[in-house]
């Protein structure tokens, strides 16, 4: 009898862990991957680092790709360069700037611009532009993806060995499977009796109550911040002229499109500010690349903006939130009251009735 019902949960055992073996080594597979190209990465952030020469680029074109145009999604900023080497060497490419490029005002530049490159000596081709060669923030990414890698290879190894130690014990048992009396075999196990603790009432209205107050508070919250951030705009704000930058469309992660502009834009204290902000549709399709709009911004926290035609006021889908949290909340107290009275009432009842 032992040894019979133990077997449903040997199987279970070598189940769960052929499972966890392929899951595990399915990513211990993509981190090894993403391991040999952030250290191929950094092997060149070092070498170009060990190597670093600088030179003066000078622009030989700029190509402004506009979003929506010719499947860009975003607006990107292609340029093509070329520079001389210290022994002669000439070298051209081409690149695209990214949002620290952007942020500097390198969209602004025009054939015949020049501009700072770092390239390894032994390598010229390996190069980068501006003269930051440093590489501590890739050691860290590399450092800390290795320890997960290590992580992820020890949980592989332990799964395997438990997927093979319970698949051999299920054989051996079932080799002497024979001598277990048939009668023995074919005996259901006796069912388990339980006693109800809590009726259904107090459940699920302790699951309603709990549920409905993280609506109700996440929607509170989120109006006192709004309505705190509007009053900080009203009375503190300071308008400013932005240059519309980039252009993009994505897709949330919940389903639906979203749209933003990057915009740069200089405070009253001379500091450039690059920030993206997200916006509808029309705003987007009313707007070009290097088109002037008006905008508010929070001196203490200039990153935070708003459009000058911006209405102010709380959304809708908070006060939803809310008032749903509300409902929710008042629903499971009522059924926690329910659930209270019945159980006050079964106690006081006679045994038996």
């Amino acid at each position: 009898m032992t040894k019979k019902s133990r077997r449903p949960s040997t199987k279970k055992a070598a189940s769960s862990s052929r499972f966890l073996f392929g899951v595990s080594a399915f990513i211990w597979c993509v981190c090894s991957l993403i391991l040999v190209l952030l250290g191929h990465f950094d092997y060149q952030g070092h070498l170009l680092a060990s190597e670093a020469r600088v030179a003066t680029a000078t622009v030989t074109k700029n190509v402004l790709h506009p979003a929506g145009v010719d499947g860009h999604a975003r607006t990107s900023y292609e340029f093509d360069y070329v520079f001389t080497t210290a022994d002669g060497t000439h070298i051209e490419s081409k690149g695209y700037l990214d949002d620290a490029d952007l942020a500097r005002g390198w969209d602004r530049l025009k054939i015949g611009d020049t501009i700072p490159i770092t390239y390894a000596a032994g390598d010229p081709q390996n190069h980068k532009r501006g003269t930051d060669t440093g590489t501590t923030a890739l050691d860290y990414i590399l450092i800390g993806l290795s320890v997960v890698w290590l992580i992820i290879a020890t949980i592989s190894v332990a799964a395997a060995r438990s997927w093979w130690l319970a698949h051999g014990a299920g054989s051996r048992r079932s080799m002497t499977a024979s001598g277990v009396p048939p009668r023995a075999a074919a005996d259901p196990p006796r069912p388990v009796v339980t006693k109800a603790s809590v009726n259904a009432s107090t459940v699920f209205g302790t699951f309603l109550l709990l549920f409905g107050a993280i609506f109700l508070l996440i929607g509170v919250a989120n109006l006192v911040g709004n309505r705190a951030t509007d009053r900080a705009f009203r009375t503190e704000g300071k308008a400013a002229t932005a240059i519309v930058i980039t252009k993009s469309t994505g897709t949330r992660k919940g389903g639906g499109s979203s749209y933003s502009l990057g915009i740069r834009f200089t405070t009253d204290q001379g500091q450039s500010i690059m920030v993206n902000m997200d916006v509808d549709l029309p705003t987007l399709s009313s707007l070009h690349e290097r088109y002037p709009i008006n905008i508010i911004y929070l001196p203490e926290h200039p990153t935070q903006i708003r459009l000058s035609t911006y209405q102010s006021g709380s959304p809708a889908f908070l006060w939803f939130i809310c008032a749903l949290g509300g409902i929710l909340a008042a629903g499971g107290a009522i059924l926690l009251g329910f659930g209270f009275s019945d159980a006050k009432r079964q106690h006081r009842l006679p045994h038996g009735q």
